[in-house]
């Protein structure tokens, strides 16, 4: 996958601060001056990123708690991409359980966002690749590939393969395979399989070599089930 060096830099900023848990929160309602700061901030991240971008979106994690209803209100409102990704990380942040984290994440996997710049399609294939990390977003990944859209296509086979290359393996970045991990991988598996025949080389080339990837896997379970999809497999891929 090919992520422009802006958005790789604005996703290394919110990643960061996804993870940052356990800081003090500012409690209470947002008065309204901090509503019309929180949604001028918002407006001034943009594609390129940059320091300034990651200075923006600590300062609106900082607001805590009390940011959370702006952010849902902006969600609710404007639908540009890069205003979906930021908001809905904020809140992801803030408040990691929030239903409206999830799918706003789902949303713009899904494509149903509105781009102000063709470099904001990789937000769409960057929301797919980390929908695929979660239990509960191993469904969307999958119901991505059949999609009529070619890039949601694709991201979803992306997505997909990029879980099959770490579930239970040794890589620093390798995904403990709990029983529920396992059957949803497993289920992943079977949907890569569907695409081999994919008339796109890359949905079913990508497919192929999760496949190939999940054999790598340390769990017996997902390494039958991706021989059993490879066996008398034919991909053509121009590689």
């Amino acid at each position: 996958m090919v992520i422009t060096r802006r958005i790789k830099w604005l996703v290394i900023v919110l990643v960061v601060l996804i993870q940052a848990t356990g800081r003090p929160r500012a409690q209470g309602v947002a008065t309204d001056e901090e509503r019309t700061k929180i949604r001028s901030l918002l407006k001034t991240i943009d594609i390129r990123g940059g320091p300034e971008a990651a200075n923006v979106v600590k300062e609106l994690v900082a607001f805590g708690p009390k940011a959370v209803p702006v952010l849902v209100d902006v969600l609710n409102s404007d639908k540009s991409c890069l205003t979906q990704w930021v908001a809905g990380s904020v809140v992801a942040s803030i408040d990691p359980q929030h239903p409206i984290a999830f799918s706003t994440l789902s949303e713009i996997a899904r494509g149903h966002c509105t781009m102000s710049s063709p470099a904001e399609m990789m937000l769409k294939r960057q929301a797919a690749m980390t929908l695929a990390r979660e239990l509960d977003g191993i469904p969307v990944a999958i119901e991505l590939l059949k999609s009529s859209e070619l890039f949601i296509r694709q991201s979803g086979a992306f997505a997909l393969h990029d879980l099959l290359e770490v579930i239970d393996t040794d890589r620093l970045d390798g995904i403990k395979a709990t029983p529920e991990l396992v059957k949803a991988s497993i289920a992943a598996i079977q949907a890569l399989k569907a695409v081999l025949g994919d008339a796109d080389e890359i949905v079913r080339c990508v497919a192929e070599e999760g496949l190939q990837r999940a054999t790598g896997s340390k769990n017996r379970a997902i390494v039958d089930e991706a021989r059993k999809a490879l066996k008398g497999a034919k991909v053509k891929c121009s590689r």
